[in-house]
Order: structure tokens, then sequence, then C-alpha cells
């Protein structure tokens, strides 16, 4: 039987900096994430009866549902870093790059993201929560 290595982790990489043109959109997301880690969780498949595209503050409630349902969705909790933070953690990257490629009409990419890391049930939900956030976004 071998035994296994243990490596220590070092990385000589700087941590990827967060492009200028996303910067806001990620620190209104991280924001959005520290007010709704108080809250519960939120079921994926109830989330969208929840969401009233007519409501006043229809983005606010987009985010905030997107937010509660993405760590059933990942099948675990995303790492959000505090708003302002000049590094962006893994499913910050992640979510970034999916708003993007949908934004740009990108659906192969887009698709691509989602299958990589939601699980196969909660797929096409948590495509539409994100899809209602563009539309949001690009108005």
């Amino acid at each position: 039987m071998s035994a296994l290595l243990k490596l220590p982790v070092h990385s000589d990489r700087p941590a990827p900096q967060i492009p200028e043109d996303v910067r806001p959109l990620l620190n209104k997301l991280r924001f959005y994430a520290t007010t709704c880690s108080a809250s519960a969780r939120l079921d994926i498949f109830a989330a969208c009866a929840i969401l009233d595209p007519d409501e006043a503050r229809a983005e606010d409630a987009q985010i905030k549902t997107l937010l509660r349902g993405m760590g059933q969705a990942l099948g675990q909790e995303p790492v959000f870093l505090r708003p302002g933070t000049d590094t962006a953690s893994f499913d910050e990257r992640w979510l970034i790059a999916a708003l993007t490629a949908k934004a740009s009409g990108d659906e192969d990419r887009f698709a691509f993201l989602i299958c990589r890391r939601v699980e196969r049930s909660k797929r096409r939900v948590f495509a539409l929560l994100l899809a209602g956030l563009v539309e949001f976004l690009t108005e």
C-alpha cells in the first residue's frame, strides 16, 4: 500500500484581480450576500414564486432570492468576500462569469458554467434566476 504524499500548497501566483467593469456588480452582490447570510436559506424551487416583476424593488428581490438559493443549487454555501475586497473568491468569479456570459448572449458558455457547478435537478431554476438578474442589470 502506498503512502499519500502531503505536499504543502503554496502559490506564487497573485490572486486574480477583479476587472474594473464588474467591480460595482460584484460589490453589490457581496453587500447583499452579507444581508442574506442571516436570512433563512430559500428553497430554490420556491424562489421563482416569490419574485414579482412589477414590484418596485424587483431587482433587490431578484438578487436576494438568487443569493439565498445559491447554496442549495451548488450543494454548498458559496463564499463571498467583504465588499471592496480587491480579489474574488472562486464562487464570486464563477457567478460573474455566468452573468457575463448570459449578458453577452454566449449561451454555450452560460450552459457550460451552469452544468459544471449546479446540481442537475436545480439547473433550470437557477439558470432562470440568473437570467432574470441579467435582465434587470441590462435594462
